[in-house]
């Protein structure tokens, strides 16, 4: 009689654990889920050679318009417009920033310019380019706008009067991708201008 009774306890035991498996309640979703910073993520259904194949043929959509237009000599040329616009806000050349960004744009660059030379502040700065390439090409009605990355290892500090730094005191390299867009007028066949720039440190 006791054994029987003992049987009976431990299946009742045994199915109140049963119905409880796989119902564990957490007190909050990033007890369940253990985030992680964000990261980058790659499109399953897109791989690089058809990345490449998009950009040939925009490309080629491009040299309808301009029929001397060579990615690579772009891509260069991009580059060296990267280095001109960063020494000239380095230099506070407004000149070179005008010639070479839009209007809204220069208007951010100088605003920044102004209250550095407010708190008696310059900037110095160092590049040293590792990869740039072309991401990214819309052609639009009356623009053509392409993106490019330039990953770059840079070495900025804010220097004061007194030849002290207080962002970077000992002139730390950081490692930082950088996107540009670049835009030229269809109608008016005019020089490639920076419209929109974004940084983010890897």
């Amino acid at each position: 009689m006791f054994l029987l009774l003992f049987l009976l306890l431990a299946l009742v035991i045994f199915f109140r654990l049963y119905k409880s498996f796989g119902k564990v309640q957490y007190s909050n979703f990033s007890d369940f889920v253990k985030m992680k910073p964000a990261t980058e993520t790659v499109n399953a259904d897109t791989n690089p050679s058809d990345e490449n194949n998009v950009l040939t043929s925009k490309t080629t959509k491009i040299k309808n318009i301009y029929p001397d237009f060579v990615p690579e000599v772009f891509t260069k040329q991009s580059e060296q417009i990267f280095d001109e616009v960063f020494n000239a806000f380095a230099s506070s050349q407004h000149q070179i920033l005008k010639s070479k960004l839009s209007e809204n744009l220069y208007e951010q660059f100088a605003t920044q310019i102004q209250k550095r030379e407010e708190n008696n502040l310059r900037q110095e700065l160092s590049i040293s380019h590792k990869n740039t390439k072309v991401k990214d090409v819309k052609i639009l009605t009356s623009t053509i706008e392409i993106t490019v990355t330039f990953l770059v290892e840079q070495i900025s500090a804010m220097i004061d009067i007194n030849g002290n730094s207080s962002d970077n005191p000992n002139k730390l390299p950081r490692t930082v991708c950088h996107t540009w867009v670049f835009s030229s007028n269809i109608t008016e066949k005019q020089n490639w201008v920076v419209i929109k720039t974004s940084a983010k440190e890897i």
